[in-house]
């Protein structure tokens, strides 16, 4: 989200989420996922790669009616990031970026039951806030380091199995 996802399309996301039940309405889970971002071709002369990978505190709330279960909770975690960059020049240039700091934001996702599952999908939004961050400028012309965004913002739809 914002001016900065210009340059990117959607990328390969893979998570779990996994926890248990506190109580009929309430749930204690752990949450881990992996962002690949996926740049857009032919924005400019820069090829390059970005990984995020989370590790979230997700609680729960689940209620429902008769045939659907809702559940919604917010997160908080703890993100690392590295990326790179390089200019298709004759100079060479490149660059390397890492980071780390805080993710948080919401879960909400609707599931039909299935026996004893529940079949569904979720909607995850989480918002990465830098706490540290460096770049490691490796080109001999053009400098590639700017600075890191403070925040940087996912939306997720996943399938997803209630068990």
């Amino acid at each position: 989200m914002g001016t900065g996802a210009d340059a990117f399309s959607a990328g390969f996301h893979l998570g779990g989420l996994l926890g248990g039940h506190i109580g009929p309405v309430f749930s204690l889970n752990g949450e881990m996922s992996l962002d690949i971002m996926s740049p857009k071709t032919g924005r400019s002369s820069a090829d390059g790669s970005q990984v995020f990978f989370d590790f979230d505190l997700s609680p729960l709330f689940h209620f429902g009616i008769p045939h659907l279960e809702f559940v919604i909770g917010p997160k908080l975690g703890i993100f690392a990031y590295a990326g790179s960059s390089r200019a298709s020049d004759e100079y060479g240039s490149s660059a390397s970026y890492s980071g780390d700091g805080i993710a948080y934001g919401f879960t909400a996702g609707v599931f039909l039951p299935l026996g004893r599952v529940g079949l569904g999908g979720l909607f995850n939004l989480t918002v990465h806030s830098f706490s540290e961050s460096s770049c490691d400028d490796n080109s001999s012309y053009y400098p590639m380091c700017g600075s890191l965004p403070s925040d940087v913002t996912f939306i997720n739809f996943s399938i997803a199995l209630l068990i």
